[in-house]
C-alpha cells in the first residue's frame, strides 16, 4: 500500500477528506538516496543486498517511508530523499 502524509504536531485541524494516522515507531535505519527517481532502485538493491545482509539488523514489518522537502524533483539528477527503512537487531527475533 502506499500513501502520502505530511507531518503534524497534533490533530484536529485536518480537512474532513483526509484522515490521521499515527506510526507504530520504532528503530529506522537512514539512508539518502541522490539522484533522480528513475535509479531508485539501486539505493533500494544497496540498502537490501548488501547493507542489511552486513548488518546486524534484519527487517522490521513496520512502515517504510521517504522523506522529500518542498523542492524535490524527482527527474533532478541532484534530488535527494531521506529513505527510512524499518529494522530490528538480530537478537530482537
Amino acid at each position: 500500500m502506499k500513501w502520502a502524509a505530511v507531518e503534524v504536531k497534533s490533530f484536529g485541524k485536518e480537512p474532513l477528506e483526509m484522515d490521521t494516522y499515527t506510526m507504530k515507531g520504532g528503530l529506522y535505519a537512514k539512508f539518502l538516496h541522490q539522484g533522480p527517481a528513475i535509479i531508485f532502485h539501486e539505493t533500494l538493491e544497496y540498502i537490501h543486498k548488501e547493507w542489511m545482509p552486513a548488518s546486524e539488523y534484519q527487517l522490521d514489518d513496520r512502515e517504510h517511508f521517504e522523506r522529500l522537502d518542498e523542492h524535490y524533483n524527482p527527474a533532478n539528477p541532484n534530488a535527494v530523499e531521506e529513505v527510512w527503512i524499518p529494522i530490528k537487531r538480530g537478537t530482537d527475533l
